[in-house]
């Protein structure tokens, strides 16, 4: 060691010397994490990698599908719906990262808005086509369909409170549960329809 460019000497006297020593993978290391042997978190551990696979391609082949439906169904989309929807994608993006339109400084929320731009273009496209290929192939929505769809929404609800939230949703959104619902269905049609190659 050098001071100075002069050779030095120095003491450290050591206080403590740690070990990091990893817990057994055992049964008592499975009830730490809830679960009442190490069997049963190995399962859940499958189950979580299999969920998480399943999203990750559910996500990839959705994307898939947008993106052959916007590539053969070119137009321009009326400026004033892309606006609606560019605004509509702000708010809720800028409510998740600051709260208000303000809770985002000037040059942020500026940029945000022209990266949203484009992908409300394809948003306001895709929606224009889906409910051509609707009306092209009669795609309906029933009361039974609405009713199923509360009732899956209600099972996930984990308190009264969020029960009646979920139920005036309903109530007075309607219109949009069904246009949901029939985007839904639109696509599982697509999906049907399609040959799908996997590797």
């Amino acid at each position: 060691m050098k001071l100075d460019g002069k050779p030095a000497h120095c003491k450290a006297t050591v206080q403590e010397v740690k070990r990091k020593v990893l817990p057994s993978i055992d049964d008592d290391f499975a009830k730490d994490l809830g679960v009442e042997s190490l069997p049963q978190l190995k399962d859940k551990l499958r189950e979580i990698v299999q969920r998480e696979h399943d999203n990750r391609s559910e996500r990839e082949l959705q994307a898939l599908i947008d993106q052959t439906l916007l590539d053969s169904n070119k137009f321009d989309a009326p400026p004033t719906l892309v606006q609606h929807q560019a605004e509509h994608m702000f708010e809720r993006l800028s409510a998740r990262f600051g709260g208000a339109d303000g809770g985002l400084p000037e040059e942020d929320a500026k940029k945000l808005k022209e990266q949203i731009q484009p992908e409300a273009e394809k948003a306001v496209r895709l929606q224009f086509v889906v409910a051509r290929i609707a009306e092209h192939e009669k795609v309906e929505v029933s009361d039974a369909d609405v009713a199923a769809e509360l009732e899956k929404n209600l099972s996930q609800a984990e308190t009264d409170k969020e029960k009646a939230r979920t139920r005036e949703f309903f109530e007075k959104r309607g219109d949009d549960v069904r246009a949901l619902i029939k985007e839904r269905k639109v696509y599982q049609l697509i999906r049907e329809s399609a040959k799908i190659k996997t590797a």
